[in-house]
């Protein structure tokens, strides 16, 4: 076997020595398959030397260990997009932020995933992370499964990512061009509008979105991000956590982007589906445009002629449109005849389907409790207080 397969691994540090060590305590026990491989760990600026001393003393038998110490504070995005940069002296690069486990099998994963897609520039990048949760509708994620080992979503990842030379420099060629403005548009999900422009994510979530680009997502996750707080995220949480693949994975069914039996989602998670270009499918109800389409299809409560509803009982969810589930939870309106409806409350339903907590929903229902027991108390106060009179 060609023990030279031009694929680093980077690891992205900050202030977190045990965490790093944690992650490089992982990576000692991938099954690299003979195959040399340099680990670069770039150490961001934090005034403490905890996680150089730990990126020092970790011993690394398969290939050149590489540490960069950067003098100053570059923040999470410069840091990250620099450590892209890296792919200059290599084929590919397998990004790794501190706070991640790794599957054994990731770097089988990884560089077979490379020899496939390095010259597609549909695909933007290869996702070493299996989501099972959207963070645009913050309900549970179910990708439709098929023969493939991979499907795609136009985002971006950070739990665990590989990006190749060439598709990686097409990105950086158009970020430079943006001078670092976000700027504003309906096409990207409003939670990604909403994050803090240092986030390099957010930026890469647009580039695919305005060149039509995906990411390439495994059904088994080769990553998983553990929860640590970090510098976006202020509480330790396991939200995010997925099952990682086991060792021994050597064989890989990879979809190709053109194919129509390959499973697709746009950037709001929502299906890819062929020959439906006239209808907007917005099942997660976060989609707040829907210019261009004459259908649309939606939880949500819309002014529009009703012309057709689906139950909300199949995994995963757009199974129902798909077999014309019997319900009334979806709904697809004909966005050419105006026509006002009433309302039909779904938020029981969808806490039963999604089996999540829908915080938003539960602190509304609390603030409205609490407000008619405080007018039921002032009530009380008073018919007292007259009784005492």
């Amino acid at each position: 076997m060609d023990n030279q397969k031009n694929i680093a691994i980077v690891v992205v540090a900050y202030n977190r020595p045990d965490a790093l060590l944690q992650l490089l305590n992982s990576l000692n026990k991938v099954d690299y398959e003979g195959c040399s491989v340099p680990l670069i760990i770039s150490i961001d600026y934090s005034g403490k030397d905890d996680t150089y001393r730990a990126a020092e003393t970790f011993e690394w038998s398969f290939g050149e260990k590489k540490i960069i110490r950067h003098p100053e504070n570059l923040g999470l995005k410069k840091h990250v997009l620099s450590c892209g940069d890296l792919v200059k002296d290599y084929d590919a690069v397998i990004i790794l932020e501190d706070d991640l486990l790794v599957s054994p099998s990731m770097y089988s994963y990884a560089w077979r995933a490379v020899e496939k897609y390095k010259d597609d520039e549909n695909i933007a990048a290869i996702s070493l992370y299996a989501k099972g949760f959207s963070e645009t509708a913050q309900k549970p994620f179910v990708p439709a499964p098929s023969k493939y080992d991979t499907y795609f979503i136009q985002t971006a990842e950070s739990w665990g990512q590989v990006w190749m030379r060439d598709q990686w420099f097409l990105f950086k060629d158009w970020f430079e061009l943006q001078n670092d403005k976000f700027g504003d548009s309906e096409a990207i999900p409003r939670d990604v509008r909403e994050w803090d422009d240092r986030s390099w994510k957010k930026f890469h979530i647009k580039y695919c979105i305005e060149n039509n680009r995906y990411t390439v997502y495994p059904y088994t996750a080769l990553t998983t991000c553990r929860g640590e707080e970090g510098e976006h995220v202020k509480n330790s949480m396991n939200t995010y956590q997925v099952p990682l693949a086991c060792a021994g994975m050597h064989e890989y069914c990879f979809a190709d982007h053109a194919a129509t039996d390959s499973v697709k989602y746009d950037a709001f998670m929502e299906r890819v589906f062929e020959n439906t270009g006239d209808t907007c499918i917005d099942l997660y109800g976060t989609k707040t445009q829907y210019d261009g389409y004459r259908y649309v299809i939606t939880p949500k409560l819309l002014d529009f002629q009703s012309i057709e509803t689906y139950g909300l009982s199949l995994r995963p969810h757009e199974e129902n449109i798909i077999a014309k589930t019997t319900g009334n939870y979806f709904v697809k309106y004909d966005l050419s005849t105006k026509q006002k409806n009433a309302v039909n409350y779904k938020t029981e339903t969808a806490l039963k389907y999604y089996n999540y907590v829908d915080y938003q929903s539960v602190t509304s229902m609390m603030l409205v409790k609490e407000l008619i027991y405080h007018i039921f108390r002032a009530i009380k106060y008073r018919i007292k207080k007259k009784l005492r009179k």
